[in-house]
């Protein structure tokens, strides 16, 4: 036990010292009562060993789920841009249908005034002098006639204040009139409508009387108003390649303003153009030989191209307008050209390549392609083939082959029964009928007992059939 001593000389017992937390602390002997000292650490106990905590993996697979999850929905979000990219397509030549303008119900339905009749029509015509407006009405599908005034209230679709000049032909409009008058009070374009706006790939059925644009299906009337720019145009000539604007009312077309119209591109008929391709823009056509090519496209400027195996690369702008037919001049084309030279054995024969004469056994310059080679000379057959010219040289060998005429000659012999030879050849026992070519051949006739007989004859179109007498050889014993 420690003991110290105060001012007063007494002596003082210190508090023991104590075991916290497995250190060692002992009371300081100047603070008060020993508390205000730092512990002194002496002997460290040692703490009991544990064991690792064990790793909670419910947080890290949560984790790494969530991250995967991120990962392909933004995936899929990259993916539906580029496709709706590459689906839209570039240029004129495939445009997509933006969706359509949803009808805009701002105002509540026109409620007349008492004595006075609402009327939902179609602008047919306007005319500002006389502040007369031309309708369809819908309701009763009849046309009618209008009178603005001063006073008129005039409205949009939004409610919003308008003159009579932004009206325009092919807006539904709601008009109020007194009954047995044909002045309006109240005329606002109709926000029943929808509008599809600048789309191509409209689909016209003619036999059902129907637009098809994208995947639905809108009827349209005789009344129906079809512009192209400002002009009258006709509901029926619409090509999917036409870019336009579409006001619909329900299910029925009311009004179809085209802004871009077609055209025809048109390539000369009988053309000598092998595996031939036009290249409008981004479409590839075939190329047709034996017919007039015409091939609908929209209105403006176009680049052509035109490729073939024996034409070098032929490329043009060409400005369409609408309703309009650009033919192509082919007579601006280059053909490849290719050598050939035709050897004819026989002299004197004439040789024609596609009708036009040439001269045998010489080189001859040519379009590529096919060619029809054809040579003639008296006394042989015609020689007739298909030459295709190439790049590379070409010769040709042509040997005519000689006329042969032949003639049926009757040879008869007395006595009969005769050998007949022709020409040195066994040809049969008479009587014998043979063909023969014209021109001389020899005839010998033998029988025993008989002297042979040698016969020349020269066989023609009217030669006679040769009559050969044998004589008797007596110089042979009887017996034989």
């Amino acid at each position: 036990m420690d003991n110290d001593k105060n001012d007063k000389g007494v002596t003082k017992r210190l508090p023991k010292a104590h075991t916290r937390d497995g250190v060692i602390y002992t009371p300081s002997r100047y603070g008060p009562n020993g508390r205000d000292a730092a512990p002194a650490r002496r002997k460290p106990v040692a703490e009991p060993i544990r064991p690792p905590a064990r790793r909670k993996r419910s947080g890290y697979a949560l984790f790494l789920v969530t991250t995967i999850l991120i990962a392909v929905m933004g995936s899929v979000f990259l993916f539906t841009i580029i496709f709706q990219d590459f689906a839209g397509g570039r240029g004129d030549m495939a445009q997509a249908t933006p969706p359509p303008e949803t009808p805009i119900f701002t105002l509540p339905p026109t409620t007349p005034p008492p004595g006075q009749i609402t009327v939902l029509g179609l602008v047919r015509h306007i005319s500002l002098d006389s502040r007369r407006i031309d309708i369809y009405a819908i309701d009763t599908s009849e046309n009618r006639s209008f009178f603005a005034e001063g006073s008129t209230d005039m409205r949009n679709r939004f409610g919003d204040a308008i003159s009579l000049p932004e009206f325009s032909v092919g807006h539904v409009v709601e008009l109020i009139h007194p009954e047995n008058a044909n002045t309006v009070t109240s005329i606002r374009i109709s926000p029943q409508t929808m509008t599809y706006r600048n789309i191509s790939d409209v689909v016209v059925d003619v036999e059902n009387q129907e637009l098809l644009i994208g995947m639905r299906r809108f009827y349209f009337t005789p009344n129906t108003i079809t512009r192209y720019q400002g002009l009258a145009a006709h509901i029926t000539e619409i090509s999917p390649l036409d870019m336009m604007s579409v006001d619909i009312l329900g299910e029925r077309v009311m009004f179809v303003d085209i802004h871009r119209s077609h055209g025809f591109v048109q390539i000369a008929e009988n053309h000598p153009i092998i595996g031939g391709r036009i290249e409008l823009d981004d479409r590839i056509f075939s190329m047709i030989y034996e017919e007039g090519q015409e091939i609908k496209v929209r209105e403006g400027e176009h680049r052509i191209i035109i490729r073939g195996d024996n034409i070098e690369l032929f490329v043009d702008y060409i400005n369409v307008a609408a309703g309009g037919i650009v033919i192509v001049n082919l007579d601006e084309i280059q053909f490849r050209m290719g050598d050939i030279t035709v050897n004819i054995a026989q002299s004197g024969a004439e040789m024609t390549i596609d009708g036009e004469p040439h001269t045998p056994n010489e080189p001859i310059s040519l379009a590529y392609g096919e060619r029809i080679l054809r040579v003639e000379l008296e006394g042989f057959y015609t020689h007739e083939e298909a030459i295709f010219v190439g790049l590379a040289p070409q010769i040709i060998n042509v040997n005519l082959q000689s006329i042969v005429l032949t003639r049926d000659i009757s040879i008869t012999t007395t006595p009969s029964e005769a050998v007949i030879y022709i020409n040195n050849e066994f040809a049969g026992i008479s009587p014998l009928i043979v063909p023969l070519t014209h021109g001389p051949h020899l005839i010998t006739v033998s029988r025993h007992g008989y002297h042979s007989s040698t016969v020349p004859i020269h066989v023609t179109e009217t030669s006679s059939h040769p009559l050969i007498r044998l004589q008797p050889d007596f110089r042979l014993p009887w017996f034989e």
